[in-house]
């Protein structure tokens, strides 16, 4: 059986890439260190704040300012980074920059699925991949992912399907490479 994709990918494909690839990279310490960043940055803040409001109460002079206020509130400041960062993952800015950097924007890339291998064709050159180079698969909704490591992998839209389904593909896929897609938002 052989199945063939064709499109052109835009803002929202590459996108839900980048939660892919937060999915896939997401794991238990980093989990916890960005929770623990969020709770020393609130603490940072409370402390920061209390100092320079008990220092401004008792009469801020210049030696106080260099000594105590100064001090706090970079402590402040740097309790609101931990903070928002914490809690942010900065994901508006990874795929803006995703996009950004995408070199194939209004170029349609083709792929053709064969039984010993795949091949992505654009531009007129085509290159070929064995299944083996393919390390994990995801999906969501709409699209297909089938990384070759953590931040590079083919995005197959499921609604460019112009030979073949995406629930035989997804069998196909499965059977190909020993693997089994692994669901993201």
């Amino acid at each position: 059986m052989e199945f063939l994709v064709s499109g052109v990918y835009g803002r929202k494909d590459l996108y839900a890439f980048q939660r892919a690839v937060r999915a896939r990279s997401r794991n238990g310490y980093q989990t916890f260190f960005r929770w623990w960043g969020a709770v020393m940055g609130a603490w940072m803040l409370y402390a920061g704040a209390r100092a320079v409001a008990a220092s401004v109460s008792e009469g801020a002079t210049a030696v106080l300012w260099v000594s105590t206020i100064l001090p706090m509130g970079l402590l402040t400041l740097i309790g609101v980074y931990l903070l928002t960062a914490g809690i942010t993952d900065r994901s508006f800015l990874n795929e803006w920059k995703t996009w950004l950097n995408y070199a194939y924007k209004r170029q349609t890339i083709t792929y053709r699925f064969g039984e010993k291998r795949f091949e992505e064709i654009l531009n007129g050159s085509e290159l070929r991949f064995a299944y083996a180079t393919i390390g994990s698969l995801y999906e969501d909704g709409k699209r297909f992912y089938l990384f070759i490591n953590g931040q590079n992998a083919h995005l197959i839209r499921k609604a460019d399907f112009q030979q073949g389904e995406p629930d035989a593909f997804r069998a196909f896929i499965e059977a190909k490479t020993g693997l089994h897609f692994l669901k993201t938002k």
